[in-house]
């Protein structure tokens, strides 16, 4: 008898599949600067999809345990083991997020994935919602940094208003594709930011 080994897609195959055909891993790889010896911003960035499904609350430091009995090679790629997506190729990928505009890189990967698949953007759909965070958040270089947002008390939408909060707006085609996202302040207002927002993208 032929000896074999079982490794689990669950549903990260279909996840894993439409990343590849919208090309997000080499959008992130063209560009980053920079090589990497094992796995690329675009690779990490992939896994961090795959991730956020499934243990989004879970630390860094444990995701090798849960790609372990993964086929890693055929969802990330050629090479790529469990022990490489380690808390270090996270946090470096994390950090190069940061140091780039979320904004920017949503909107052109979104823009890239509606070319592939061939989705008109002729009618967008924009809301918010409020994310609650426990802390206090205080920032002295927010007042240096204008691209930073604002962690404050706003209209809180899960009914915490006890706690700071951050906003998410995101912009959709009406058949659901994302065109675009952004960052909000804490107590941003909807009447002005969505039709910023829709301006943007339209």
């Amino acid at each position: 008898m032929l000896n074999c080994s079982v490794e689990r897609l669950d549903h990260l195959g279909i996840v894993a599949g439409v990343c590849r055909e919208m090309g997000l891993v080499e959008y992130f790889d063209r560009l980053d600067e920079q090589v990497h010896a094992r796995v690329s911003v675009g690779q990490a960035v992939l896994e961090m999809a795959l991730n956020g499904l499934c243990l989004s609350y879970r630390r860094l430091y444990l995701v090798p345990q849960y790609f372990q009995h993964k086929p890693v090679e055929r969802l990330i790629g050629p090479g790529i083991t469990a022990e490489d997506i380690n808390d270090d190729c996270l946090g470096r990928a994390l950090d190069w997020l940061t140091a780039h505009d979320l904004t920017a890189l949503f909107a052109g990967l979104a823009y890239q994935a509606r070319r592939r698949f061939g989705v008109a953007a002729e009618v967008v759909q924009v809301d918010s919602t409020s994310v609650s965070v426990e802390g206090a958040y205080e920032r002295e270089d927010l007042e240096a940094n204008e691209a930073l947002i604002r962690i404050t008390y706003g209209y809180s939408r899960d009914q915490r208003a006890d706690l700071k909060q951050w906003q998410l707006s995101l912009a959709t085609t009406t058949s659901g594709v994302p065109s675009g996202l952004q960052l909000l302040d804490g107590n941003a207002s909807g009447r002005t930011t969505l039709a910023q927002q829709v301006a943007e993208v339209v």
